[in-house]
């Protein structure tokens, strides 16, 4: 199962883009805490870089900030993108974000949205997503 489920903190503001399609999409880096070591339990902090599409990315970019704490659900993928220029091909790995929570203001108050479900990725393949929706959820198709 490819699916991943992490809390952390936006690293810079989010920034709104549109692809050539037409469609919102925002990618940003999540700074996730780690424990590590035996009895000390010290501290990393892992950063992950995540994208969403559509309504979720319009959501985000609305109501977060750098430093705002989110958790997030989805499949970790990778591709790979030419920037030309006679430069060599870069090779990235992401969260394709399927879900997330708000949590606002600091507390453990928390809104939960679905994005709309993909039936295929960027090379075409079909997905199939293993997360259900809850009642509690608020769906941005």
């Amino acid at each position: 199962m490819n699916y991943s489920n992490l809390i952390g903190r936006l690293t810079k503001d989010p920034e709104l883009h549109t692809s050539s399609q037409g469609n919102p999409n925002l990618h940003f880096t999540l700074a996730v805490p780690r424990r590590y070591g035996g009895p000390k339990q010290e501290q990393k902090t892992d950063f992950i870089p995540c994208v969403i599409w559509k309504g979720g990315a319009k959501v985000i970019a609305d109501r977060c900030r750098k430093g705002s704490r989110i958790g997030i659900s989805g499949p970790i993928q990778s591709r790979v993108y030419d920037p030309g220029n006679g430069s060599p091909k870069k090779y990235i790995v992401e969260v394709n974000v399927k879900s997330f929570d708000l949590y606002l203001d600091g507390t453990a108050k928390k809104e939960t949205y679905t994005v709309e479900p993909s039936t295929t990725n960027a090379d075409g393949q079909k997905l199939v997503s293993s997360a259900p929706a809850s009642e509690d959820e608020i769906n941005i198709f």
